[in-house]
């Protein structure tokens, strides 16, 4: 790739990333003499310490060290097709709403009750506010006029009349952009394919104009080749292969080189009738996994065929975010990983390690009586301010379970509470309630609990200073605002015990579950990921260890998680934070 496509391909990005990128392939081509190869797209040697380092004074460089370059490997696959809604971005958060504003709005210019009648032609529970496989997942939006015009006829109104009825007040209904939530961090994912040279292109059931809009609010445009949409002209709607071959054409690929990624049976067929090179079902939107496999398999699925599965053309996986593995399996890049349990044979207690990167809640402090009551408080203050449904939703939201009086699931374990206030003026935003209004909602709802040196687990000093006393040094990576970790230190006696704090501020747009946090830590004390023991009570913390290539991650069972929730990702699990010394420091007893 030439300086000047570089430059083209980079018009996007921060302009001292760019620099540096430039810098560093012209480095690599001049000084070193290295090449430019146009095929990977990378160059063929790095930069020197020094040079790298007049780098980072500059600000040219804001990656850690231990971020690398992609693989030199060209990649098997050439492009990668994502479907929008349910893929991408969260469905329900979009749609439900949508769904519940034109049945009401239809209902209210016909004057009859038709609005169950919409939700059952659409796919959606007016109950559970859920949407399964049906028109609103899969259709476009002519469909769905279709599908209501016929309905409206049914009830003696005129075709004519149903059907612009039916068009005005879908095309005036346009989902708001804050109900646009990722899935995952879509920046990161998608410039890790075009570091690689794969073309990524999103064919969506939507329309054109509130597809750009969304995706130009998570930050993706300049990083998209081709979007195809449902009132594009000369398109047909999935599961017709028309929209893959075109693709296909447009971007210059083979079928056989082309990724497919979507959450519905339609998505599935789709790419089966296309004849795509391999097909990713995610399991973050509306298809269920029994949905998916029916529509790969059909009627002749049988126990070979779900056997070898992961060996076939169709895959299922949790999310978008565990596409890189499957399509990048030699890239030298971070990425969330599920290794199994470490076996005992597979232990080496020889092995010394320098740093131990801490959770907070729920690996040092007793969780529980301090978060449930935060959460009724807020609860109680939502139900007097908005309604008891709002209450309820927020509960639902952080994961709290009134009749156990705990946290299980949910935002609460996983998110700082920096975000979680975000999220609840989200959730007015959703139900009606404008910026400035929710704003005070939330100002008048909201609250930090306090912190008490009762809430520390027993044993948590005594392990740090004994840690310590064998020379590891130890950190803190925590979800919780600077303010509230400092008094924490203050008031448990920790003070002066911890040698970094890492916070919500601190993490900026890298949180758990990414490994940036951990990384930070690293680049701070200087230590190396293999030296490194990251330990936590929730999936997340785990992750971001594991993806950040630590050498062990130690799950604690004192916190919001249980056990089946820790094991895909961590090494060891132990009950509490005082068997740490045990496990780590064994071959010095």
């Amino acid at each position: 790739m030439g300086l000047e496509k570089t430059l083209c391909w980079a018009s996007g990005y921060n302009k001292k990333n760019v620099l540096c990128y430039i810098i560093t392939r012209l480095y690599s081509a001049t000084v070193k003499g290295g090449s430019l190869n146009s095929e990977t797209n990378v160059p063929n040697y790095l930069p020197t310490d020094n040079l790298r380092e007049k780098f980072m004074e500059s600000g040219l460089i804001f990656e850690t060290r231990y971020r690398k370059f992609p693989s030199t490997k060209r990649p098997v696959y050439k492009a990668i097709v994502f479907d929008k809604d349910g893929t991408l971005i969260c469905f329900d958060s979009v749609w439900v709403p949508w769904a519940k504003q034109i049945a009401t709005s239809i209902s209210a210019a016909v004057k009859l009750d038709v609005q169950e009648d919409i939700f059952k032609v659409l796919g959606v529970c007016s109950k559970t506010s859920r949407v399964q496989p049906g028109l609103l997942a899969e259709g476009t939006k002519s469909q769905i006029c279709e599908a209501i015009t016929g309905i409206l006829t049914k009830k003696n109104i005129s075709r004519a009349y149903a059907h612009e009825i039916s068009a005005h007040h879908i095309n005036c209904c346009i989902p708001q952009p804050q109900q646009v939530n990722q899935l995952e961090d879509l920046p990161q994912l998608f410039t890790v394919l075009r570091q690689h040279d794969i073309r990524v292109a999103v064919c969506t059931s939507d329309s054109r104009e509130p597809t750009i809009r969304a995706l130009d609010k998570l930050r993706l445009l300049h990083l998209v080749d081709l979007v195809i949409c449902g009132d594009d002209e000369q398109t047909h709607p999935k599961p017709d292969p028309h929209n893959g071959l075109l693709i296909c054409d447009r971007l210059s690929v083979k079928p056989n080189e082309v990724v497919m990624v979507g959450d519905t049976p339609t998505d599935v067929k789709f790419a089966k009738n296309s004849r795509f090179g391999l097909t990713l079902g995610v399991l973050s939107g509306v298809g269920r996994r029994s949905d998916l496999e029916r529509a790969w398999y059909g009627s002749k699925k049988t126990e070979l065929n779900v056997r070898q599965l992961q060996n076939s053309k169709f895959q299922i996986i949790p999310s978008v975010a565990d596409i890189i593995p499957i399509v990048l399996p030699n890239a030298s890049v971070p990425v969330r990983v599920r290794p199994r349990l470490l076996s005992a044979s597979q232990y080496d207690p020889t092995k010394k390690y320098k740093l131990v990167i801490l959770d907070k809640n729920g690996s040092l402090t007793d969780v529980h009586p301090r978060w449930s009551n935060w959460a009724e408080v807020i609860s109680s203050r939502l139900r007097k301010i908005t309604s008891a449904r709002i209450a309820d939703k927020f509960m639902e939201m952080i994961g709290y379970d009134a009749e156990a009086r705990r946290v299980s699931g949910g935002m609460l374990p996983d998110c700082s509470i920096l975000h979680i206030r975000d999220c609840l003026g989200y959730l007015l935003n959703l139900n009606g309630y404008d910026e400035r209004c929710s704003s005070e909602i939330v100002n008048k709802v909201w609250f930090v609990p306090d912190l008490d040196a009762d809430d520390l687990l027993p044993g948590v000093v005594e392990t740090i200073t004994h840690l310590r006393q064998h020379g590891l040094a130890i950190a803190l990576n925590t979800s919780d605002s600077q303010e509230v970790s400092r008094k924490f230190l203050s008031c448990t006696g920790l003070e002066g015990k911890i040698d970094y704090v890492l916070s919500a501020e601190d993490a900026g747009r890298h949180p758990k579950t990414s490994p940036d946090a951990v990384y930070h830590v690293l680049n701070a004390l200087g230590h190396q990921p293999d030296e490194t023991i990251v330990v936590g009570d929730t999936p997340s913390d785990l992750i971001s260890g594991q993806s950040a290539g630590v050498g062990l991650t130690v799950g604690v069972l004192s916190g919001f998680s249980r056990a089946h929730n820790l094991l895909p990702y961590a090494n060891w699990l132990i009950p509490n934070i005082t068997h740490l010394p045990r496990l780590v420091l064994s071959n010095q007893h």
